[in-house]
């Protein structure tokens, strides 16, 4: 059986060794380290060099362009023949049993299976900010499992994704750069919840450092912090230009899948392609009352609805 960690790094010298030495004291061991530097300028690629020199089971792809988060982990995940994936961001702290844990989730008859796990939130030094990812986002596993959610809103971290092979060949065969994929985790979620099948362990096994320099992070999701962004008008341009992604993801989904999907899901996406600002605050209400297509959240259903008036 061959797992593979895969690591996409860009300029993160402060905390990548911390990250791989997490990596190389986990309880189980027989799994190799892909890493791709997306076109880093600080010291990242020497120091991910200088553990590939060390350790036999870290390997770093070569890479001459910079193709940004999603788009290069999915180059990793065509580059690396696999039973199981892993992806692995460069700046947490896996804990030592993250993946025997994970793996232990698979059955060799499984289809195409995702498996994923909460995270405990840390700052810089890795204290504690919050115990839980989702008591901090305010989001439920359960509810973001929900078909009706997840067009429109993920709610699994790459970092927590282990999966099988299956789903990656199922990702590939219908992925090609002129997608219009909103997140590389985001994307595999959908194939794996329309196609396959998702298990949660309601554990914490990564600590996700937020930072400064986070590619993505886990924005806290308070009331002020709300109105502090929508009154200085940039929350209604996060709203608008995270609407444009999802409607734009989900009708990529629909060209690639929809052969594939059932007619209640091919309505349901093609309802999602419609889901953004632009379409006008009745409309919109529509498709979130009548069709149940909305986010987790009062805050963030409050700021689309607002973000469809100042339109």
């Amino acid at each position: 059986m061959k797992v593979a960690v895969l690591m996409s790094t860009f300029n993160g010298e402060s905390y990548v060794s911390e990250q791989l030495d997490s990596l190389l004291q986990q309880s189980y061991t027989d799994f190799e380290i892909y890493i791709r530097d997306d076109g880093s300028s600080d010291e990242t690629l020497n120091i991910i060099n200088s553990y590939k020199d060390k350790y036999t089971e870290v390997k770093v792809m070569e890479s001459t362009e910079n193709l940004g988060c999603a788009r290069s982990f999915l180059s990793l995940l065509n580059s690396v023949e696999a039973d199981y994936y892993f992806f692995c961001d460069q700046d947490d702290v896996w804990y030592r049993n993250k993946i025997e844990d994970c793996l232990s989730e698979f059955e060799p008859t499984d289809g195409p299976h995702l498996v994923h796990c909460d995270l405990k939130i840390v700052d810089e030094e890795l204290s504690t900010i919050e115990n839980s990812f989702y008591r901090y986002q305010n989001m439920a596993p359960h509810i973001g499992y929900e078909k009706n959610r997840l067009v429109v809103q993920n709610y699994i971290v790459g970092c927590t994704m282990c999966f099988n092979k299956d789903l990656r060949d199922l990702v590939l065969h219908h992925y090609s750069d002129e997608l219009n994929v909103a997140m590389h985790d985001w994307w595999i979620a959908l194939v794996a919840r329309f196609f396959g099948k998702v298990t949660y362990i309601n554990e914490q096994l990564i600590d996700y450092r937020q930072h400064n320099n986070n590619v993505l992070g886990a924005a806290n999701n308070s009331l002020s912090r709300y109105l502090k962004s929508f009154t200085s008008g940039m929350g209604v341009k996060r709203v608008q230009n995270f609407t444009e992604k999802v409607s734009a993801q989900a009708s990529s989904f629909y060209d690639c899948y929809s052969t594939k999907l059932q007619k209640d899901d091919k309505r349901l996406f093609r309802h999602a392609i419609k889901f953004n600002t632009k379409l006008g605050v009745i409309n919109l209400l529509k498709l979130m009352i009548l069709e149940n297509i909305r986010l987790q959240g009062l805050k963030r259903n409050f700021a689309l609805i607002f973000t469809s008036i100042k339109r």
